[in-house]
């Protein structure tokens, strides 16, 4: 699937596909020139966003930030003892890539439609899932250019309603189905 997406975006070049963007028009006038409408992301870094089913009104509730290489990684998280599934696992790849002192993060996958917040022991296991999709992705990302790297875990954020489980195979096939690029245009 990958492969057939980066022969896509090859043929139709770089402007042809509009990949993950603000709409703009959703912030109000005053703060609208600080959203760039085209561009390039920093050097080794590529994302993608899509509609993969999780919210019904179809707007785009899936993204995918990936770097080429493993990055240096940090983060603050709520204080809170009682923090979302996305936190206590980002928590414990953050700490382990620090306890190792390695550098392992290659992406981020974000979805919004679904918080994976208050659902317990599966909770966890569905972000972990989550994270385990996105570095598949790298993996077949990485196999496409030809490009070997020890690194490639993912973090994972969610933002949506509380106290739902995430609908994982939507998640996961909307990772697989990703098209990631460099640039931008609104």
């Amino acid at each position: 699937m990958l492969s057939s997406n980066l022969r896509q975006l090859h043929r139709l070049g770089r402007g042809a596909i509009n990949m993950f963007s603000t709409d703009a028009k959703q912030f109000p006038e005053a703060k609208r020139r600080f959203i760039p409408s085209q561009g390039t992301y920093p050097h080794g870094f590529f994302a993608g966003g899509s509609h993969c089913g999780i919210k019904k009104n179809g707007k785009a509730d899936l993204a995918l930030l990936v770097s080429d290489r493993p990055t240096t990684t940090s983060a603050v998280f709520t204080t809170n003892q009682f923090c979302a599934a996305p936190v206590q696992y980002d928590r414990s790849v953050i700490n382990g890539a620090r306890d190792a002192q390695e550098q392992r993060v290659r992406a981020v996958v974000i979805n919004s439609g679904c918080a994976n917040a208050v659902t317990g022991q599966q909770g966890l296991a569905d972000a972990q899932e989550m994270g385990e999709a996105g570095a598949a992705f790298v993996r077949m990302f990485d196999k496409e250019r030809g490009v070997e790297h020890e690194g490639g875990e993912a973090l994972v954020m969610s933002t949506g309603v509380i106290g739902q489980r995430l609908p994982l195979s939507k998640i996961t096939d909307g990772v697989t189905a990703m098209q990631v690029d460099e640039t931008h245009e609104a």
